[in-house]
């Protein structure tokens, strides 16, 4: 006899709580509350604490990097 489509989504859902596997999905969302997060300013705002050079940027995505890693493992 063969598994039925149920018998395939309950084994899953066994294993993936047996090895404690939490699967999530990056969405656009994300990237929006990480940016944020980081103090992404639009080209019309001004901030004296936050200069928009090179080096903020480079801040900016390598910080959203370490965030991006952290959620997708």
């Amino acid at each position: 006899m063969n598994p039925s489509y149920t018998d395939i989504v309950e084994t899953e859902r066994m294993l993936m709580h047996f090895y404690d596997w939490d699967l999530g999905f990056v969405m656009p969302i994300h990237f929006v509350e990480m940016f944020l997060a980081n103090g992404v300013l639009f080209e019309t705002e001004y901030n004296q604490n936050i200069v928009k050079d090179r080096s903020t940027a480079e801040r900016i995505q390598n910080r959203s990097y370490e965030v991006l890693n952290e959620m997708i493992k």
